[in-house]
């Protein structure tokens, strides 16, 4: 019988491996500069709403470095890989 996984429990273990990730690729990339390579994207500048009474801003940015994708595999493997 196959158990269900919950979508909150997977996109938190992909959180942690992309946060991880991205930790030690940014620490090692002094070592090893593959892994300095990154590529991202966004808002910029963020986009403003005014209200008069309230301001509202949003902003998404997102960089992913090569040791973010790995944390994100080894996330995956180790959610998707024990069946």
């Amino acid at each position: 019988m196959r158990r269900e996984r919950n979508p909150w429990i997977i996109f938190l273990i992909l959180l942690f491996g992309a946060i991880s990730g991205s930790a030690v690729g940014h620490i090692l990339s002094r070592y090893v500069p593959l892994l300095g390579i990154s590529i991202g994207g966004g808002l910029e500048p963020p986009a403003t709403l005014n209200l008069i009474v309230l301001t509202i801003t949003f902003g998404v940015k997102m960089v992913v470095n090569v040791g973010t994708a790995i944390g994100i595999i080894l996330a995956m493997m180790l959610c998707f890989g024990r069946r």
